[in-house]
């Protein structure tokens, strides 16, 4: 479906002149013969006795008042007899043409390419109307729908494509505050992606979230060749699509299996690191049931598909004992003990070890079996760590009322993923940093988010000393070179207090200082990544661009703001 170019408006028009042509040309041809017909047949005869006949206009006159079925009435004169009976002929056979024509107008409004090329005018439409920045979101599954809601909360506007279209008519039932621009096309046509503002100055970015690798690697090359400076993310579950995406430069390829494994690995290695992701990823809280990391153990996973597998990957990683139940087992090797089985039977269980194992996890792809498995571990073992996956989103009420310590949901990781790395790409390099660093860092930063999350969620800002960005701290750094981060992040309101956010590092020409110390001089051409509050985050940017704030925070008065007051401010010391 080609809805890019300056002659969309007239492709359409031409498909319904091409699907009513028969219906057109017949009434064209039985108005002209009617209008000829008139104007030929003979009237009453004049004073001379000679027969009279309309003109072609009155003709014309009479014949559309009549086919049109208005009836107006008025003729020039009194109708002979033959001009009535043409008159006649001329009202069935219109009312037949009439009905033909509407018969096929019915039908051409049912053509499915019709509504396809109307919706795509529609859509490339609004989106041209857009005036804010957007992200293109190939794939309005519940992954893409949920990293929209996501955007949606941000004040991010959205675009979404999906080959289904009860995917895209499900996003009117969802609670947007601004509900994206949609067409049910597919994103791996170039010139739907075209239509979808790919190109337009006011596109952000691109995200690939369909469950189609072969859809999304589509979507990477038309961004790569097209729009080579966007940043995007991609969805990929194989290791062939990841390395072909990779080769455009893709800004994030995410695999929600490696995620977890990546995920299961951190909590188990360094557990600090790991709930400082889940803060700052935002990811939902009701996923994580407990404040216990995962324990060190014999390990039982139920489930040897890609999920299962990759737990299994973690746990080995972590050099921990493991038995792998699964329905149709093979060999997993010297590190794994596999048992052939259905893990929902108690009896499989016990051959497990379920006694005494520290964990399980259940990773079947079949939600209701992941459940019944978790009810019969418990019933052998309370004290189980339990790590459950959930497939469909219609089973939300189940999970909800069942006791587990973390919940898998492979949508959520990869629509938390994404979301990082379109808001701010430095948090995940920022993450990267923590695992490797002392995790004395990783527990104070831990606590410090904690203990900020009492006030109200967590947001993400970066904001740079910039003239255009934060004009009042970048003048105020001319006069006064003392300011640092303790002078600058106070409350305004209660200015000894501290702001509820926390600086996770600075850049200074090109290079990155991660956790600085808030005795750190700030410099301009700064860049601040910051964790707190919305609330916090408001005050902040209220600071560096406000200069009767910014003096306030970081002098303790206010300043005068008439030219006689800052005289008068200047003597009063001297007096």
């Amino acid at each position: 479906m080609n809805v890019e170019g300056p002659d969309r408006n007239f492709s359409v028009i031409l498909l319904v002149l091409r699907r009513l042509r028969g219906p057109l040309i017949l009434m064209v041809t039985l108005f002209t013969l009617s209008v000829l017909g008139m104007a030929l047949a003979p009237g009453p005869p004049d004073a001379e006795g000679r027969p009279t006949h309309l003109s072609l206009f009155h003709a014309f006159y009479f014949v559309s008042y009549t086919a049109t079925t208005i009836g107006f009435g008025e003729v020039p004169g009194a109708f002979s007899d033959a001009q009535r009976l043409w008159a006649i002929v001329v009202i069935y056979l219109s009312v037949l043409a009439w009905a033909y024509l509407l018969k096929q107008t019915v039908t051409l409004m049912q053509d499915e390419a019709l509504r396809r090329a109307v919706a795509a005018l529609g859509f490339a439409r609004r989106v041209r109307r857009l005036h804010h920045p957007f992200v293109l979101i190939a794939g309005f599954g519940e992954t893409g729908a949920q990293l929209a809601l996501a955007l949606d909360r941000e004040g991010i506007a959205t675009v979404a494509l999906d080959l289904d279209p009860k995917k895209i008519e499900r996003a009117e039932m969802m609670e947007f505050v601004h509900p994206p621009v949609t067409l049910a096309a597919d994103a791996s046509d170039p010139n739907v992606l075209l239509a979808a503002g790919l190109r337009q100055p006011r596109c952000a970015a691109v995200a690939a979230m369909t469950d189609d690798d072969a859809a999304n690697l589509a979507v990477t090359v038309t961004q790569g060749l097209l729009a080579p400076r966007l940043p995007t993310v991609c969805r990929a579950e194989h290791d062939a699509t990841v390395a072909n995406m990779a080769e455009f430069a893709t800004t994030a390829i995410i695999d929600p299996f490696h995620v977890f494994q990546n995920d299961l690995a951190l909590a188990l290695e360094h557990p600090a690191v790991w709930r400082v992701r889940q803060i700052l990823l935002d990811m939902p809280m009701d996923e994580i049931r407990t404040d216990r990391p995962p324990p060190r153990g014999r390990w039982i996973i139920c489930g040897a598909g890609r999920l299962g597998l990759a737990a299994e990957a973690a746990l080995r990683g972590s050099e921990l004992e493991l038995v792998v139940i699964d329905r149709a087992a093979t060999d997993g090797g010297k590190h794994s003990e596999w048992i052939t089985g259905d893990a929902t039977q108690a009896e499989v269980l016990r051959r497990a070890g379920i006694e005494k194992a520290v964990g399980i996890v259940a990773a079947t792809s079949n939600d209701i079996d992941n459940i019944s498995i978790l009810v019969a571990a418990r019933r052998l073992n309370p004290s189980l760590y339990t790590i459950v996956r959930q497939n469909r989103r219609r089973n939300e009420a189940l999970f909800a009322a069942f006791h587990y310590d973390l919940r898998v949901v492979p949508r959520h990781l990869v629509a938390a993923e994404a979301l990082a790395w379109l808001r701010l790409p430095e948090i995940p390099a920022f993450l990267a940093w923590l695992a490797n660093a002392p995790q004395e860092l990783a527990h104070d930063l831990q606590e410090t988010l904690l203990r900020l999350r009492r006030h109200g969620p967590l947001r993400n800002l970066k904001i740079a000393i910039l003239p255009q960005t934060a004009p009042a701290l970048w003048h105020a750094l001319a006069d006064d070179s003392g300011v640092t981060l303790e002078r600058l992040l106070r409350s305004p309101s209660l200015r000894p207090e501290p702001l509820a956010l926390r600086v996770l590092a600075l850049e200074r020409e090109g290079h990155w200082q991660p956790l600085p110390e808030p005795s750190t001089l700030l410099r301009r051409g700064d860049v601040l990544l910051v964790s707190g509050t919305a609330a916090a985050l408001a005050d902040l940017k209220e600071i560096c661009g406000y200069e009767p704030t910014l003096y306030y925070v970081l002098e303790g008065r206010e300043r005068p703001q008439t030219w006689l007051g800052r005289w008068w401010a200047k003597r009063a010391p001297e007096g």
